[in-house]
């Protein structure tokens, strides 16, 4: 599945840090968690699952454009708690992720930071989730994944991040490889909220002309 590149209004930014005014670019993102179960003869210290964070691009572009680093802050229990992968540790492409072992669930911090530092760096939340209700063991083949889609939206850019996200944006757009559909999602949510509107438009009309029988019903009576 693909879609042809969202359509940005053309300016001519200027260096430095001035704002490109009139400018609203939004990039799409995938972000969570894919965790399973150790086998037995891997268990160290009681850690009894693998588990992976990544953010990724929702269409297959370059981050490296408009992105510098994204950091992961884990559980203090961590030797070290916080992993950073700047531009030039990474020298590859992204997906942007942090690989681990553990016993227990918790809620791990990404902070992603832009080339231009004018623009401030943008805080997700993803819970490193290791149990599922159904109690099934998931294996590295076929993990346990929890993974969202998200859209960073920049209103008026820096100059110097304009230029790369318009970098980004002139290449046609090919979704990547992610766990959901979120393009049926999506339409899922589009009609559902049609369908709610419909049902909304009926309740209004029925109790409208309850109404008008009650008008008619007093109208009758003082006469």
């Amino acid at each position: 599945m693909s879609r042809s590149p969202a359509k940005v209004k053309k300016s001519t930014p200027t260096a430095g840090t001035a704002r490109v005014s009139g400018v609203k670019i939004v990039k799409p993102i995938v972000y969570g968690c894919a965790s399973w179960s150790l086998p037995k003869s891997h268990l160290v210290n009681d850690r009894t699952h693998g588990w992976k964070l990544y953010v990724k691009p929702y269409f297959e572009e370059n981050l490296q454009l408009f992105i510098r680093k994204i950091s992961f802050t884990l559980h203090s229990s961590f030797a070290e708690p916080t992993r950073s992968k700047t531009t030039i540790l990474l020298c590859s492409e992204p997906p942007y992720e942090v690989n681990e072992t553990g016993w227990g669930e918790f809620k791990a911090v990404i902070k992603i930071y832009f080339k231009n530092s004018c623009e401030r760096p943008v805080t997700i939340y993803q819970t490193v989730k290791l149990f599922s209700e159904k109690g099934v063991d998931y294996t590295i083949k076929k993990p346990l994944i929890d993974e969202r889609y998200d859209e960073i939206v920049f209103r008026n850019p820096c100059a110097n991040m304009y230029s790369g996200l318009m970098d980004a944006e002139e290449s046609p757009k090919k979704i990547g490889h992610h766990a959901h559909d979120y393009e049926q999602k999506r339409k899922e949510i589009l009609e559902n909220i049609q369908k709610a509107r419909q049902d909304v438009q009926k309740e209004v009309s029925l109790l409208e002309g309850i109404v008008r029988k009650y008008e008619d019903a007093l109208e009758k009576a003082k006469m």
